[in-house]
């Protein structure tokens, strides 16, 4: 019973989470953050975000804003977490809030330039 259990609610799961993720390029990007290699990861969620998925924006972020296989770059992560952010992940925009403090003005604009212009040729 607790094995049929625990299978009905990764049936369950699966299926709920895939209705959240346009394909399965967050999945391959999870996959590939999960054995650390960040070029692979960045690649799927950059898929994955051209889809409109959210999280995989908030990702690309966090991988920008720690320096995971690429160097820092504040400007690229503020710019992922701004998209993000007007796509309802309300973590990114407590990130980019953050992330705001330890930035320049003209970076800040220059990165929220970026996302404005992102997202008019991916989804308009």
């Amino acid at each position: 019973m607790k094995n049929t259990l625990a299978l009905l609610f990764l049936l369950v799961f699966t299926s709920f989470a895939h209705n959240l993720h346009a394909d399965d390029s967050f999945f391959s990007g999870i996959e590939a953050y999960r054995d650390r290699d960040y070029q692979l990861a960045i690649y799927f969620f950059t898929q994955a975000a051209k889809s409109g998925d959210g999280e995989a924006q908030f990702l690309l972020g966090k991988i920008y804003s720690d320096g995971l296989g690429v160097n820092i770059d504040n400007i690229r992560s503020l710019m992922w977490f701004t998209i993000a952010g007007r796509n309802n992940i309300r973590v990114a925009e407590r990130y980019g809030t953050r992330l705001k403090i330890k930035m320049s003005k003209n970076d800040i604009e220059f990165a929220i330039n970026q996302a404005n212009d992102w997202i008019n040729l991916n989804f308009r």
